[in-house]
């Protein structure tokens, strides 16, 4: 994976374990690959510091983040664009859609909001968008669940 916006610097994955595509039995589109980590590569900073006061504190449920109001702040961190954030459009059953400006190897990025703490909730992951200035994410929570797996966050504050 990048590790920063120009795509100089990488850090080697372990071999990829699975990676599906598909619609799932609630009707939600999903693209996910899934990757286990060491205990020390689950330890680092890398793991849950998306920007200097910001960690990752939990995943937000698809009907948490349909009720979410239209132009709420949604980020998400690209692999080539870096960190950027634009106004929600709309959160439908299958997908989220915010105003951004992904660019091509973003696919994939992680996609959140953040509260007035800094904590950041996870959203989704970015698939795509229809132009330069709309992108769209898949949600995380029903993959996390049907692959039986967690997201790694900081929990230091209680929150999962």
């Amino acid at each position: 994976m990048y590790t920063d916006a120009e795509g100089a610097g990488r850090l080697n994955l372990s071999p990829l374990q699975n990676a599906e595509r598909g619609v799932d039995d609630a009707g939600r589109r999903y693209d996910a690959a899934l990757f286990f980590l060491s205990p020390a590569q689950q330890e680092a900073a890398y793991g849950t510091v998306i920007n200097d006061g910001i960690r990752l504190r939990g995943v937000m449920s698809v009907p948490s983040a349909k009720a979410l109001p239209a132009g709420t702040p949604v980020c998400m961190n690209g692999s080539r664009s870096g960190l950027t954030c634009g106004p929600l459009i709309a959160a439908g059953d299958d997908q989220l859609e915010w105003g951004g400006a992904a660019v091509q190897g973003d696919s994939g990025a992680p996609v959140f909001v953040v509260n007035s703490s800094g904590d950041a909730q996870a959203i989704g992951m970015l698939h795509g968008g229809p132009s330069d200035t709309d992108n769209f994410a898949t949600y995380l929570a029903p993959v996390l669940e049907r692959l039986k797996v967690r997201l790694i966050v900081d929990d230091k504050k209680g929150v999962s």
